[in-house]
């Protein structure tokens, strides 16, 4: 019977009906699965995240100018967990940090390729999300978009406008 067997043990005895004998099952005892070993982080880490903008890209969703867990960032990313939409954690596998106190924020957030656009009032990062850590690829000054509506899409890039004329990558 498996009720009366240890739930430590590895093997358990199995009776037949009649009570003889019937030999002995081996049966893997499996690690408890918790929240954290599931996830790769704690569900205290899990944070309340409003934003003004968003871009789903490699299987994430990226948003700018985020206010989390009631303080609001304008010139910081928050990065979804793989496959998780929804889920912003603190701590450095949920951010992307961008140079900060240039008392810009973020307007508007573009994927092209393996590459995020991130649009402040008046500068374009690049960034590269390739294999690896991600990083600023090109900062162009004077050539950001105050509007999320001067910002499209094409097959052969992204282009946006501003006061300073017509601009693409």
């Amino acid at each position: 019977d498996l009720a009366d067997s240890d739930p430590t043990s590895t093997t358990v005895r199995v009776f037949s009906g009649g009570g003889s004998y019937g030999g002995e099952i081996i049966r893997e005892v499996l690690p408890e699965e918790t929240f954290e070993s599931f996830h790769g982080y704690g569900s205290d880490q899990i944070g309340s995240c409003r934003y003004k903008t968003a871009v789903s890209m490699n299987n994430r969703v990226y948003v700018g100018n985020v206010l989390f867990n009631g303080r609001h960032y304008p010139d910081r990313i928050m990065v979804s967990q793989i496959g998780e939409f929804d889920t912003f954690i603190e701590g450095e596998a949920g951010m992307i940090m961008l140079p900060v106190d240039d008392g810009d924020s973020i307007t508007h957030l573009e994927g092209y390729g393996d590459r995020l656009l991130v649009f402040k009032k008046h500068i374009c990062h690049v960034l590269n999300l390739g294999a690896g850590d991600v990083y600023i690829e090109v900062s162009a000054k004077f050539a950001g978009a105050t509007s999320p509506c001067q910002v499209t899409v094409a097959d052969k890039g992204v282009y946006w406008a501003n006061a300073n004329g017509l601009s693409g990558f």
